[in-house]
């Protein structure tokens, strides 16, 4: 084995004595929060040394090509203009990427929906990308370095074309036929680029190597053998094409995307603890072609379909999932019950109308407190949701939000504006009026996001009150191999002397008053023990169990302080054959405050209906001055 197991290790390519491969692998260091790693590294096979040439929070697509000094490789971007409620009308979309291996300097040639993509010998990028209108691809040929040069359309083909190989005088191509697996074709170079006019899109130029019912891909070339993956018969193996004689060669039993590099023979390998690269002698040996029985496309008889109406949309919203809810408080003396209930959740068959509904009894108060939510994606990519709820505090709040900027690479990953109206206090006497800004950085290891917003009230609106306030949030997520730090930082501030409603920090039943304050919060998630086991009836599934130590203070301008500290025990679950099964976070909370006082909280919620309402949850109080 020449490289450690991960998760995900793809695409070898060996030069100058030196291995190039792709490795992604998720790490999981918080409560249901799987993060995704995405590396290009270069390994010395003389020293073993790695370096790792680029970290990104965007998936690799397609293999590696080396043409000179500079390595190319695609990932995945997402952009507007697709048609789709889901994603509100984003979509995926390839960058090209150039990499200098002397100077470590890096640029995006061209972005693209580009499916495979190699150079020609005089550096010329020749890539294809999927017809709109038909099954198949298009093939396009760029010449690298020539700024704003459009890329040139060479042919048209009937077949899907999977990898692109280059050779001095040959393309090979990993391509299929509607209603078959990839197979191996050969394209005369010098015929594709003088094809003009009409011949783009007339009969395939397109000759079969190797057409079988099974798949043949990830291609190299080592002299004038094509190398190449097969599952024939169900079961992966490594082998080599000679196009001159028509001659087939065995490599090895087992593994996938074989590179041959001084007589040694290096391919990817699964294991139960992940994949890796191993190294072996190259020792082809001659074999024959399989027979395999012909394969027909199936002959679909679909049921009867009638026309449908929004109005069979809509009947698909009955709950899909219902869960229970607990919130209690134990002390050195008792235990007390403070809410119990239950909630349901559905969504449309279309997606574009999603809610969820709590109900609950508080026993403090002897009050049945509710919590709805409805969210559609109707105006897309508009956001339109509207909440209502009584618990803590009564409010009736619709919000309308934006995207300004979307991206799944690193840097900037969303900009965002929106905003809401809002009715709250206990007969909903008061109108409030918030728009607001929100923005994400991401980057592998860190991910910092930001929420601005101001709200105003005005008796010439409909409000009991004339008062503005600005509350913002700062949070910043920095993970480790084995833990995640992160920090929550929440300012209040209101004009006019009037007072925010401040949320309790851990370890009060209830926040203070006041026209000035901070929340800030400190934790540490360290996951430490894995149970990853269940039961089928009740369908339940416990997965991890995390410790959670943490440190709260709240500052007021009235110089106040509370602070607490403590630790959370959170256990993950998935209950219910729902999909996957509903994600619930069951969890203890100890806290000590600083008037030393020992609380214990209890509570089950879903992630799912976790950090719905982004903005504070205080709101201004009536009250002015004292």
């Amino acid at each position: 084995r020449v490289t450690p197991l991960f998760w995900e290790i793809e695409n070898p390519l060996v030069h100058n004595g030196k291995l190039y491969y792709q490795r992604s692998y998720a790490l999981k260091t918080s409560v249901f929060n799987q993060q995704w790693h995405y590396e290009l590294v270069e390994q010395d096979l003389d020293s073993n040394k790695t370096k790792k040439l680029v970290s990104s929070t965007s998936p690799f697509s397609g293999p590696l090509r080396i043409h000179g000094d500079k390595l190319y490789y695609l990932d995945l971007e997402i952009e507007s203009g697709f048609a789709n409620i889901w994603y509100r009308g984003y979509g995926f979309t390839t960058r090209l990427h150039e990499y200098n291996l002397k100077s470590r300097k890096e640029k995006v040639l061209l972005k693209e929906q580009i499916r495979a993509f190699d150079l020609l010998p005089g550096g010329k990028v020749i890539y294809a990308r999927d017809r709109a209108a038909a099954f198949g691809s298009e093939l396009y040929l760029l010449e690298e370095g020539r700024k704003g040069s459009e890329p040139e359309l060479l042919l048209e083909s009937e077949l899907l074309i999977g990898e692109i190989l280059a050779a001095p005088d040959h393309l090979y191509l990993s391509a299929r036929r509607n209603w078959q697996n990839f197979s191996l074709y050969s394209l005369e170079a010098a015929d594709l680029l003088n094809r003009e006019g009409a011949e783009k899109a007339s009969a395939d130029p397109l000759i079969p190597l190797i057409e079988t019912p099974y798949r043949e891909s990830a291609l190299s070339l080592y002299k004038d053998m094509l190398l190449f993956s097969a599952n024939y018969w169900g079961e992966y193996s490594l082998y080599g094409y000679n196009p001159q004689n028509a001659e087939l060669y065995r490599l090895h039993e087992g593994g996938y995307a074989p590179v041959i590099a001084a007589e040694e023979l290096y391919y990817v390998d699964v294991s139960s603890d992940g994949k890796a690269i191993y190294r072996r002698g190259a020792r082809p040996e001659k074999t024959s072609f399989l027979e395999f029985p012909a394969r027909e496309p199936p002959q679909m008889e679909l049921p009867e379909i009638k026309r449908g109406g929004y109005l069979d949309n809509l009947a698909t919203l009955l709950p899909r999932v219902r869960y229970p809810l607990l919130e209690a408080k134990i002390t050195r003396d008792s235990m007390q019950v403070i809410r119990a209930g239950a909630g349901i959740m559905g969504v449309s068959a279309l997606g574009d109308i999603q809610y969820l509904l709590e109900t609950l009894y508080n026993f403090n108060d002897q009050a049945t407190e509710i919590d709805l939510s409805l969210e559609t994606k109707f105006f897309s990519p508009l956001l339109l949701s509207f909440a209502l709820t009584t618990v803590e505090e009564h409010s009736l709040e619709s919000r309308l939000q934006f995207p300004l900027y979307r991206s799944i690479t690193n840097g900037l990953g969303e900009l965002s504006a929106g905003a809401a109206a809002t009715f709250f206090e206990n007969d909903f006497s008061r109108l409030s009026f918030t728009p607001f800004l929100s923005s994400a950085l991401q980057f592998p290891w860190t991910s910092v996001n930001l929420w601005f917003q101001s709200t105003v009230e005005r008796r010439n609106f409909g409000s009991s009150e004339d008062l503005t306030g600005f509350f913002s949030n700062l949070s910043i997520s920095r993970e480790f191999t084995l833990a995640e730090v992160g920090l929550d930082c929440n300012w209040y501030y209101a004009l006019d002397r009037a007072r925010w409603q401040l949320p309790p920090i851990r370890g009060y039943l209830q926040g203070p008053r006041s026209q000035l304050a901070g929340l800030f919060t400190l934790d540490l998630s360290l996951p430490i023990f894995k149970l990853r086991g269940g039961l089928w009836n009740p369908s339940i599934y416990f997965e991890d169990l995390f410790l959670v130590p943490f440190f709260d203070i709240c500052l007021t301008g009235e110089q106040q302080c509370r602070y607490s500290m403590g630790a959370e025990i959170h256990l993950e679950i998935k209950a219910l054959s729902v999909s996957t099964g509903l994600p619930l976070d069951a969890y203890v909370s100890f806290a000590v405050n600083r008037e030393e006082e020992i609380s214990i909280f209890l509570g089950l919620k879903s992630p799912l209906t976790a950090g719905n309402n982004h903005w504070a949850r205080g709101s201004i109080s009536a009250a002015r001055g004292q």
